[in-house]
């Protein structure tokens, strides 16, 4: 992850994130977000429900909100190319099979813009894919980014449970390869952001050891 950051501090997300945090908290407005951090000990304006459903699948919620920053930049609008929607960019049958499972009867693509549907739901399907894979937060979260059986596969033909190993080889796609590295590369940004008031560390450390 070390090295994967000293590449990732050469491009333009790195450079707004440290701009934010660290210099000026008004370059990031370059993005959509709506969300105030340096004096208010906020990460995003959604902390409040982040911290319910984080605790609801038994993670540090800095961990979910560093996945949100990846996945959405915390634009409840955002909308991708390949149809997915909202701050956890749900895909629609996604959403539904996970709403089925937690007690929302209809989940249509309009009710992934609203921060608390896609908040539970995406939570809730996290939650599903840490089960899934024992526990094991980085197969759970390429998963999320490539979908569950992808990834079952990938491991099974590694013949390894480490994300690591999966990712030196030729059954994953670059971006899926990519996705964790950044995904850790933003928890350890937000987990440097002592000016926030934050105390505890965030445990970074999300795959088992063998």
């Amino acid at each position: 992850i070390d090295t994967w950051l000293m590449e990732y501090r050469t491009t333009r997300d790195y450079a707004l994130l440290y701009n934010k945090y660290f210099k000026n908290r008004h370059t990031y407005r370059s993005i959509h977000s709506e969300y105030y951090t340096l004096g208010s000990g906020k990460i995003s304006n959604y902390d409040d429900i982040i911290k319910k459903e984080s605790e609801r699948i038994g993670w540090d919620w800095r961990l979910l909100a560093s996945l949100i920053f990846q996945e959405s930049r915390f634009n409840p609008q955002a909308e991708s190319w390949a149809g997915a929607y909202g701050l956890m960019q749900l895909m629609p049958a996604t959403a539904v099979a996970a709403g089925a499972a937690n007690g929302h009867t209809a989940v249509s693509p309009d009710d992934l813009f609203e921060p608390m549907i896609s908040l539970h739901l995406g939570a809730a399907e996290l939650g599903r894919l840490l089960t899934a894979f024992g526990g094991n937060r980085a197969a759970a979260v390429a998963a999320y980014n490539a979908g569950e059986g992808r990834i079952e596969r990938g491991l099974k033909k590694s013949g390894s449970t480490s994300f690591s190993d999966l990712a030196d080889t030729g059954h994953l796609r670059r971006e899926t390869k990519q996705y964790v590295p950044k995904f850790l590369a933003i928890v350890k940004i937000f987990n440097e952001l002592e000016h926030l008031g934050f105390t505890s560390p965030i445990d970074a450390d999300i795959e088992p050891q063998a």
